[in-house]
């Protein structure tokens, strides 16, 4: 697995012989994760631990997001124990600051309310608290 470039809010660019790409801040924490197939064309879907780390860090208000971090529970409703290591592996890595929200996030999310057609947090508080007791331990 790559290192954190920089800072997340830093772009870079990702030199790939096949496509380079122009990488914005925190889109850099995603890897490639497994393919699907919808609609006759395959797709290849990022890795849950970045992208959980994605969400659970990109500054949104209001409805916006409070929705993200319940994308970011249902990202954490299908993580296995793998991810989980992974999430830890990246979590290690960001910076103080970085760290410090992520945890702050996952406190919100654990005293969410539910909204209409998002996964419900009220039904998960005790596994979103294990992840968050889980990082607090990383961060000491």
């Amino acid at each position: 697995m790559l290192d954190v470039p920089g800072e997340t809010a830093d772009t870079y660019v990702l030199d790939d012989p096949t496509l380079p790409l122009l990488v914005f801040g925190l889109l850099g924490l995603l890897r490639e994760g497994a393919t699907i197939e919808a609609g006759g064309v395959r797709v290849r879907l990022p890795k849950p631990a970045g992208l959980l780390v994605e969400k659970l860090l990109t500054e949104r208000a209001g409805l916006k997001g409070e929705r993200d971090l319940l994308v970011a529970l249902g990202l954490l409703i299908q993580c296995g124990e793998a991810d989980v290591i992974e999430l830890e592996q990246l979590f290690r890595r960001l910076p103080l600051d970085a760290r410090t929200m992520l945890l702050a996030n996952l406190a919100l999310l654990s005293l969410m309310q539910p909204l209409p057609d998002m996964p419900d947090p009220t039904r998960v508080r005790t596994d979103v608290d294990a992840l968050l007791k889980r990082l607090r331990g990383l961060a000491r």
